[in-house]
Order: structure tokens, then C-alpha cells, then sequence
């Protein structure tokens, strides 16, 4: 469980960090509810969605609102473990260490954390995305995301 205040002040901490590079909003509806917009366009949005007064999940989003040249417009979201995997996701997302892949009905987000470690996401479009498709990764169009500069 991470504790809604402790993340609060993580976003704190990020806000002051990167106050040149991105911009983070807190919504006041649904409350808990956070993007992370950095100043370079090329760089991917987060998104965070955690419960103030204390809950037992965490998710986080990347998203791109407005399709760009060479970059779609898609949001995909996973749940979040610990304070620490939060941080460690939100810093490799800034660092520039996460790319995803576009195939017919779906789409893939790749973290590449400073473990080693890859976190991330799949989903998939109704109807076209219930089909298999073998090897579609391989073959997929792929954007690498900037850091927040």
C-alpha cells in the first residue's frame, strides 16, 4: 500500500525539481488525480492516479493527448507497487527511457528503468485487438519518447 500523502510529496519534490523541464497539475476533480506535462513535445505525458487519503493502489498513465507528426495520440496505464517503483518509473519517463510500439488494435508502452528492469503495458482496441496477431511487436512502428529537457 502507498500512502497517499507519500506520494503527494514525491510530486512535491518533482514539481520544484523539474519546474523548468515540465509542469505538474493537480486536478481538483477526481482528486489524486495528476499529469506530469513536460515542456519538450517530444517527450511523453504522465499521468497519476493515486487515492490522498490513503489507499491501496497507485496507477500511472503515458499518454500523448494531441497526435503529433510521428506520434499518435494513445494512453495506457498500469498499476504501480511501491513509492520507490513509482519514483523509478516517474525518473526513467523524464530521463527519456520509454518507447512504444503502435499495431493494429493495440499498442505497447516499454519503461527502461536504471535497473535494467523494463516496466509497462499493453492494450488493445475492441474489436481489431481481440484478434491475434502474431509478431506484431516486431513489426510495429515505434516511438522513442525524449527526455524532458
Amino acid at each position: 500500500m502507498i500512502e497517499g500523502l507519500a506520494v503527494r510529496s514525491l510530486l512535491g519534490r518533482l514539481a520544484v525539481e523539474w519546474a523548468d523541464r515540465a509542469e505538474v497539475c493537480e486536478a481538483d476533480e477526481p482528486p489524486g488525480w495528476v499529469e506530469i506535462v513536460p515542456r519538450n513535445p517530444r517527450a511523453a505525458c504522465l499521468r497519476i492516479d493515486y487515492e490522498p487519503d490513503g489507499g491501496e493502489e497507485v496507477w500511472v498513465g503515458i499518454f500523448v493527448e494531441h497526435e503529433q507528426p510521428g506520434i499518435p495520440a494513445f494512453s495506457e496505464e498500469w498499476e504501480v507497487g511501491t513509492l520507490e517503483d513509482l519514483e523509478a518509473l516517474v525518473r526513467a519517463v523524464a530521463a527519456g527511457d520509454v518507447q512504444a510500439r503502435f499495431g493494429p488494435g493495440r499498442q505497447m508502452v516499454e519503461v527502461h528503468l536504471a535497473d535494467g528492469t523494463v516496466d509497462g503495458s499493453t492494450g488493445y482496441d475492441f474489436p481489431v485487438g481481440c484478434l491475434p496477431l502474431p509478431g506484431w511487436r516486431r513489426r510495429a512502428e515505434v516511438v522513442r519518447f525524449e527526455a524532458y529537457t
